[in-house]
């Protein structure tokens, strides 16, 4: 039988059915009188139980399978970014204290993490970090968009983030929450492919992952350099890396590289200095070249597969996340961290490629809404949705029209791009590229 709340009403009108029924003494039970004076204060209290008791359930009934296996939920992680103050003058020293509020234009909050200084003689801070208010991917601002001073201070005129903020990873969701419950079950062996899921899943900050199996094997870990590209090769022939020490390290030919920002591998042909290697033509990545900036690794032993890992961020996954979730798939032996791979396989962890998405969209407003703020709210849903998509799930068209026919001032509305599902693979992840609005 479902668990039904009753209303005031009710639980007032079954206390007085019952006494009506049950005591000959008592005949007074009209509005007013002392006996149903106490059967309402009696039922006041009863329908906040009742109430209280079915959001419980609604809240909590969901999560009991869960803490029986001591399954907590993921908090979420606050953005952080940096910034400089700066001033007019140049006479003096100014502080700003930690506490000091800082906002976007669309009224996004950052707080100052530590007090900083503008020193006599100087117009601008140092660089500054401040942290987000609250969790969640709406955080992870784009560069100068943090230009108010909430709490002003006296002598300082400016405020900006040269860099956009990143971090920023939104409380799971119940659907997120249910899906790494099931997959901590399923790969309770650890060793199946659900397992390493859940295992990469455990790690603070990721949001979704995904493996992809070679047969037959390629080579891979245990690395022999890792570093970035420092020079742009569109034909994906050459690796430069002006910080690498790629014959001390000892690469020679037939290692493989991995360029872990778009997936791509090859095989090394000749080792041409300590900073150059040429390879075989990147392929199965998403760009299969090499950008500035680009992460890679040499390896020279087997990969059976390849574990892709996304925290939510725009700006993708860090090289330190990566390695984080790397040490708990390998493990170190112990009985705290035996890790998730079977004896004898080697994973290699990588970042999703980013599929950017523009969306152009346009818009029947209510009339008499504000368009600025309608705009503000369309592109700040899309972002949730579509920044919150996991590796490998597809944008789809029609949740893009839904999410927007969500906002208040939307009467109507037509996505004219994309004109269809977004399709996503198992080694991306699907990003907001530039919001389009048109208004008609």
């Amino acid at each position: 039988m479902a668990f039904t709340v009753k209303s005031f009403d009710q639980i007032l009108a079954d206390m007085i059915a019952y006494i009506v029924a049950n005591s000959s003494q008592i005949s007074d039970v009209t509005p007013g009188s002392v006996i149903r004076s106490f059967c309402e204060g009696a039922g006041l209290a009863i329908e906040e139980l009742y109430v209280a008791a079915y959001l419980g359930f609604r809240r909590y009934l969901g999560d009991i399978p869960a803490v029986v296996f001591d399954f907590g939920r993921k908090g979420g992680v606050k953005a952080t970014a940096a910034v400089v103050f700066s001033r007019v003058a140049s006479s003096g020293d100014v502080t700003l204290l930690a506490g000091t509020r800082l906002l976007t234009v669309s009224g996004i909050r950052f707080i100052l993490d530590s007090d900083t200084d503008i020193l006599d003689g100087n117009t601008d801070s140092n660089s500054t970090q401040v942290t987000a208010e609250e969790v969640g991917v709406l955080y992870n601002i784009s560069a100068t968009t943090l230009t108010i001073i909430e709490d002003p201070v006296a002598g300082v005129d400016s405020v900006t983030n040269a860099l956009a903020a990143t971090g920023g990873v939104s409380e799971e969701t119940d659907f997120q929450y249910k899906k790494r419950f099931k997959a901590y079950i399923e790969g309770l062996g650890r060793s199946n492919i659900a397992g390493v899921i859940a295992g990469a899943l455990s790690v603070e900050g990721i949001v979704s992952a995904s493996l992809t199996e070679h047969f037959p094997v390629v080579s891979n870990p245990p690395s022999l350099q890792s570093g970035l590209a420092t020079t742009l090769d569109v034909v994906g022939g050459t690796l430069i890396d002006s910080n690498a020490l790629f014959e001390t390290n000892l690469v020679n030919p037939g290692h493989t590289i991995v360029n872990m920002t778009d997936g791509s591998i090859a095989t090394v042909l000749t080792v041409d200095s300590q900073i150059q290697l040429t390879h075989s033509i990147l392929t199965d990545g998403s760009n299969d070249d090499w950008e500035v900036n680009d992460v890679y690794k040499v390896y020279n032993n087997n990969v059976n597969a390849h574990l892709y890992v996304d925290d939510g961020s725009a700006l993708g996954i860090s090289v330190a996340k990566l390695l984080e979730v790397t040490e708990v798939i390998d493990g170190d032996g112990t009985e705290d961290n035996p890790g998730y791979r079977s004896a004898g396989v080697n994973i290699a962890v990588a970042a999703p490629s980013a599929v950017p998405t523009d969306v152009d969209i346009t818009i029947v407003p209510l009339t008499g809404v504000d368009s600025d703020q309608v705009e503000t709210d369309v592109t700040t849903a899309l972002t949730d949705y579509v920044n919150n998509l996991g590796i490998g799930e597809f944008i789809i068209y029609n949740k893009l029209v839904e999410v927007c026919m969500a906002i208040y001032g939307v009467t109507d509305c037509d996505v004219t791009d994309p004109v269809a599902n977004v399709s996503i693979s198992d080694s991306q992840v699907g990003r907001l590229g530039t919001v389009s609005v048109t208004f008609s």
